[in-house]
C-alpha cells in the first residue's frame, strides 16, 4: 500500500510540474495611429513610427520581402502606398508594424479598418 501511494504521489508531482522553456522574442509589434506613421519610399528604404507624443521616432528598414496588408488584402509596396493616400481620419486608423528583431527589419505592415 505504501509503495502504491508513493508511486501515485510521484506521478502527481511529475504531472503537476510546469514545463520550463526559454521564450525568445522574435518579433515586436508596434501599433501606431496612421498620422504617426511614415511609409518607406522604396522596397529597400525605411519607415518611421512614433508610438506616442513623447516617444522618439523609430526608423526601421524595409526589405523586398516585407509584406504589406491593407484591409486584409496582401499587396505590393506601390499598391499599399497608393491605398494609404485615400485614407481619411488618419488619427483614428491604426497601423501594425511587425519588427523582426534579429534582422532589424520590418516583416509586415498591416492596416485593417
Amino acid at each position: 500500500m505504501k509503495t502504491t501511494a508513493r508511486i501515485a504521489i510521484s506521478l502527481l508531482l511529475i504531472i503537476s510540474m510546469t514545463a520550463s522553456a526559454e521564450f525568445v522574442t522574435v518579433e515586436r509589434a508596434y501599433e501606431v495611429p496612421l498620422n504617426r506613421f511614415r511609409m518607406a519610399g522604396t522596397s529597400v528604404g525605411a519607415l518611421a513610427i512614433k508610438s506616442c507624443d513623447d516617444c522618439d521616432i523609430r526608423v526601421i528598414r524595409v526589405t523586398p520581402s516585407t509584406e504589406y496588408v491593407f484591409r486584409k488584402e496582401r499587396m505590393t509596396l506601390p499598391e499599399f502606398r497608393k491605398a494609404l493616400v485615400g485614407v481619411n481620419r488618419r488619427s483614428a486608423k491604426w497601423v501594425i508594424v511587425l519588427h523582426h528583431l534579429e534582422s532589424d527589419t520590418v516583416s509586415r505592415v498591416t492596416l485593417n479598418f
